[in-house]
C-alpha cells in the first residue's frame, strides 16, 4: 500500500459523493441498508496516491475502518468485493426525493412538487417529474432534443412489453416459439415507474454516404429534418418525435403499424428529393439521457435498428425485426401489408433476423440535394462499441450500457468535454451499445481524441468489453444536428478490429495527428484486412497480438 498520500481533488470528491448520494455501497449490498451515512472516501486499491474517480468509493465510518485495517484473525474486505459492491450499488440507487433522502420510494407520500428523479440504474432521468400518485407521470428533460415535444405525457397503468426488450432469443431466426397470434399487439409510449417504456424506432440511414460531398450530405440532412416536421408534430402522421443521428435521422412512433406506414412514406418522399435511404424499424424500451448536456432518447432498440439499416438488403427498402413484424400483423386488422420471408444478415459479429417490406420501387431524384455549406469539413472521430452486446438479455444490456455511460462521464470530466460541446468544437452521439465523439481539429482536438479513446478503453477494461477507434475524415454539420460524413464511417469500420480494451486508429490520423513523442508510447500492429487500420498496443503491457489473429467485420454504430 502506498504511503504517498495525496489530497483527493475537490471536483473528484464532489462527483463521488454526488454519485453515491452518501450511501455506503457495502451497507447497500451486504446489509440492504441504503440510508445516508457519515463516512469517508476509500481508495479501492488501497493506494492513497491513486485518486482517480474509478478507484474511489464512499464508505460509512465502520466499513471504512474495516477496509483500511489489517486483520490477522479474520479475512478482511477485498478489493474485488468493494469494487463489485460499488458497481452494484450504483446500478440500484433508489429514487431520490429532495428533503427526504433516506425514505424508500414505496413509503413516500404522493406529491405534486417537482422532484429530481433517477432511474433504477442510478442515472438522472430529468430535472423534474410530477407524480400525482395515480400512475400519471409527466417527464421534463433538462433541455429538449430537436423534435421531442416537452413534456412527454404518458398513459396510466402497465405498458405492454415489446419482445425486442427480451433479449436475442426473441430476435433472429424462428427463435420466437410463441404463437404469432399471442404476440403483443402494441408498442406503447407509456411511462412505468422505472422510466419511459416502449417506442418504435425508425432508423433512416443516408445511403451511399461514402460518395457524397459535404454540401450533398448537408442537403440530405436538411431534407430529413424537414420531413420529420417541427417538434415531430407536423411531419408524417404518427411521428412522436425525432432526433439526429451520425448516419441520418431517427424517428419515434408509438405503434408498429403506423411506424411501417411512416417509414414507407419517408422512404418515398426522401427519394423524390434525391435522398436515398436505408430504413430499419425496431422497438422496445428507451430512456431519456442528458450526457454532456445533450438531451436525447437512447436504448438497445436504436442499436438494433442501426445495425439493420446497415444491411445491404435495407438499401432503398424498409426492413424490420421479427418482434415488429409480429406486432404489425396484430395491428393491421385485415389491411394489406406484405413482407418477405424471414432472412438473416450479419453486421459486425451480430447475426440479425429481419424481414423486408414489399413495396414498389422508389423513384429517386437524379441528383442528391445540395445545401449552401460553409461549416467544418474535417474532424477527428472516436467511435466506441460494446463487444458481445447483442448476446446479452435485456437486463444485461441495460446494465452494461449504464456502466459505459458512467465511464464516459468520468472521461468527460477529465478532458473537459462539456466545454468543447458548449463551444461547438465537439459533438457526442450516444448509441444503444456505444457512441461517437466528433472533435474539430482546432484547440488540440486530435490529441484530445486519442487521449479520450485511450482513457475510455482503460477505464472500461474491468467493467465493459469495449472496442474503440479513432479516424480523421470528412464531416458536415447542419444547424443543431449531429455531424454526418465519411470520417464517422471510417472510425466505425475501424472499431470492428481491436480486441476489447484496445484502440484502433486510421493510418491517416496516426501519421498526420499523433506527435512523435506520443508515438513512442505505442507499439503498432497492422490489420491484415485493412491496410489503413492500425491497432495501438501500449508498450510495456505485454506482447502485442499476432496480426494474423485480427479479424475483419463490417462496422456500424
Amino acid at each position: 500500500m502506498s504511503t504517498n498520500r495525496k489530497t483527493i481533488p475537490r471536483d473528484v470528491e464532489a462527483r463521488v459523493l454526488r454519485e453515491c448520494r452518501r450511501r455506503c455501497c457495502l451497507c447497500q449490498v451486504y446489509d440492504h441498508d441504503d440510508r445516508q451515512k457519515e463516512g469517508q472516501i476509500a481508495h479501492i486499491d488501497r493506494d492513497a496516491a491513486n485518486s482517480v474517480e474509478s478507484n474511489l468509493a464512499f464508505l460509512c465510518l465502520p466499513h471504512h475502518a474495516q477496509y483500511d485495517s489489517t486483520h490477522s484473525q479474520s479475512k478482511g474486505w477485498t478489493e474485488s468485493e468493494l469494487r463489485e459492491a460499488k458497481e452494484e450499488a450504483l446500478n440500484s440507487q433508489p429514487t431520490q426525493t429532495p428533503g427526504d433522502p433516506g425514505m424508500p420510494p414505496r413509503d413516500r407520500p404522493s406529491e405534486s412538487a417537482p422532484r429530481t428523479v433517477f432511474d433504477q440504474r442510478g442515472s438522472q432521468v430529468g430535472t423534474a417529474i410530477n407524480v400525482a400518485g395515480d400512475g400519471q407521470f409527466t417527464l421534463h428533460l433538462p433541455s429538449p432534443p430537436a423534435g421531442i415535444p416537452m413534456p412527454l405525457k404518458h398513459g396510466q397503468g402497465e405498458a405492454p412489453v415489446h419482445p425486442s426488450a427480451r433479449g436475442p432469443e426473441a430476435r433472429g431466426t424462428e427463435a420466437n416459439d410463441k404463437d404469432p397470434e399471442t404476440a403483443p399487439a402494441r408498442v406503447g409510449v407509456q411511462l412505468g415507474r422505472d422510466g419511459p417504456d416502449s417506442l418504435c424506432v425508425i432508423y433512416a440511414r443516408i445511403a451511399g454516404l461514402e460518395d457524397l460531398a459535404a454540401d450533398e450530405i448537408a442537403g440530405c440532412q436538411e431534407v430529413l429534418v424537414r420531413l420529420g416536421g417541427s417538434s415531430g408534430t407536423s411531419g408524417f402522421p404518427g411521428f412522436h418525435s425525432h432526433q439526429s443521428s451520425v448516419y441520418g435521422r431517427i424517428y419515434f412512433v408509438p405503434e408498429a403499424y403506423p411506424a411501417i406506414q411512416a417509414a414507407q412514406a419517408l422512404l418515398g418522399k426522401a427519394a423524390q428529393q434525391g435522398v436515398r435511404l436505408s430504413i430499419a424499424v425496431s422497438g422496445g424500451r428507451l430512456e431519456p439521457t442528458n450526457d454532456l448536456g445533450l438531451a436525447s432518447l437512447a436504448g438497445p432498440p436504436i442499436s438494433i435498428a442501426a445495425r439493420l439499416a446497415a444491411l445491404p438488403e435495407a438499401m432503398d427498402r424498409v426492413v424490420v425485426d421479427e418482434p415488429v413484424y409480429q406486432a404489425v400483423r396484430q395491428q393491421a386488422g385485415g389491411r394489406e401489408i406484405t413482407f418477405d420471408e424471414l432472412k438473416q444478415g450479419r453486421v459486425k459479429k451480430t447475426l440479425l433476423g429481419f424481414r423486408v417490406l414489399r413495396i414498389p420501387p422508389t423513384a429517386t431524384g437524379s441528383h442528391p440535394p445540395r445545401a449552401d455549406y460553409s461549416g467544418p469539413r474535417e474532424a477527428h472521430v472516436v467511435v466506441f462499441d460494446i463487444a458481445g452486446f447483442s448476446t446479452q438479455d435485456a437486463d444485461g444490456q441495460w446494465e452494461v450500457v449504464s456502466r459505459l455511460r458512467r465511464r464516459v462521464m468520468e472521461v468527460s470530466a477529465g478532458y473537459n468535454l462539456q466545454a468543447r460541446v458548449a463551444s461547438k468544437t465537439l459533438w457526442y452521439a450516444p448509441a444503444g451499445d456505444g457512441g461517437a465523439l466528433v472533435f474539430l481539429p482546432g484547440g488540440g482536438g486530435g490529441a484530445a481524441a486519442l487521449g479520450v479513446a485511450e482513457k475510455l478503453a482503460a477505464l472500461c477494461r474491468d467493467y465493459v468489453e469495449l472496442r474503440v477507434a479513432v479516424a480523421t475524415g470528412l464531416i458536415a454539420v447542419v444547424g443543431d444536428a449531429l455531424p454526418v460524413g465519411t470520417g464517422i464511417l471510417r472510425a466505425d469500420r475501424c472499431s470492428a478490429y481491436p480486441p476489447p480494451g484496445k484502440v484502433c486508429v486510421d493510418r491517416d490520423f496516426w501519421e498526420r495527428t499523433v506527435s512523435p513523442a506520443e508515438k513512442k508510447a505505442w507499439e503498432v500492429v497492422a490489420v491484415p484486412a485493412d491496410a489503413q487500420a492500425l491497432i495501438l498496443w501500449p508498450i510495456g503491457t505485454g506482447p502485442a497480438p499476432d496480426p494474423a489473429g485480427i479479424g475483419s467485420n463490417t462496422g456500424t454504430i
